[in-house]
């Protein structure tokens, strides 16, 4: 189990490490960001990035951080071996129920908005290959497509307010599958990236040129401290990591009422 932290609810959650500080002096310089004020993530990358691990280490210290005061859904598009430990939670979707994943996120939201729910809960989808999901419901119902942009969309501008947030993972940052990508307040791209996508990162912001980056090595821009080169810490134990996501998660479902007992089970973190 994660150890419960008892501090402040609006604590930082560390997401990486400064790789200019891990190259020069060896030294494990840690970046945090504060949930609640950076809501909108945009994660960008090619297979084997690491953007799936990264999803892994995040998601781990927001649940331990955060406990009861979070409410998660998973969209697992491409139903990937990295997430299928979820499987038996109930906000875990796959394939192309990750449609329903995003009716129910979005049905609350609503319910949010309005009023009828007011329990002070942070509400985050997690939606993992985006751009697939968008070019699968074009194909079937393109009217249905642009509806789910169209809510993406307006939860990118209104859900900060009402504890709502969106993280998008997609391969590349494709303006035809996403609008409203100045709204994100953590942007993270990783890998081998083109010219485009470091532009859109790095907003101007002069950083020495560098053309190649390992897995887990990467640019993130963040509105609370700009733009930096980052590392991923390497997991000690990744079956661990998830077993403590899925015991966070499964917890949630049993004070929701709504859980399944069944479910399948560089720098270190």
């Amino acid at each position: 189990m994660i150890k419960k932290n008892h501090g402040s609810r609006h604590s930082p959650v560390k997401v990486c490490y400064d790789l200019n500080m891990f190259e020069c002096f060896h030294s494990r310089l840690a970046l945090y960001i504060d949930l609640v004020k950076c809501l909108h993530w945009l994660i960008c990358g090619n297979s084997g990035s690491g953007k799936s691990y990264m999803l892994l280490f995040v998601l781990r210290n927001i649940l331990a951080e955060f406990q009861k005061d979070i409410k998660v859904w998973f969209c697992d598009f491409k139903s990937s071996e990295d997430f299928s430990f979820m499987n038996g939670y109930s906000h875990y979707y796959t394939g192309a129920d990750c449609a329903r994943g995003l009716e129910e996120f979005y049905t609350e939201y609503q319910q949010v908005k309005n009023g009828t729910i007011r329990d002070g809960l942070i509400r985050l989808i997690i939606f993992d290959e985006w751009a697939g999901f968008m070019v699968y419901e074009t194909q079937k119902n393109k009217k249905q497509a642009e509806q789910y942009k169209g809510w993406l969309l307006e939860i990118l501008l209104m859900g900060r307010s009402m504890l709502c947030g969106v993280w998008v993972v997609m391969q590349r940052n494709d303006a035809k599958y996403i609008e409203g990508r100045e709204q994100f307040f953590v942007t993270v791209a990783l890998g081998k990236m083109s010219r485009e996508m470091k532009l859109m990162i790095m907003q101007g912001e002069e950083l020495e040129q560098r053309e190649v980056y390992a897995c887990g090595e990467g640019i993130i821009r963040c509105d609370t401290f700009g733009t930096k080169f980052i590392k991923v810490p390497k997991l000690r134990d990744v079956n661990l990591v998830k077993q403590q996501i899925r015991d966070c998660l499964m917890q949630a479902d049993d004070a929701e009422g709504g859980g399944e007992a069944s479910g399948h089970g560089t720098p270190t973190a």
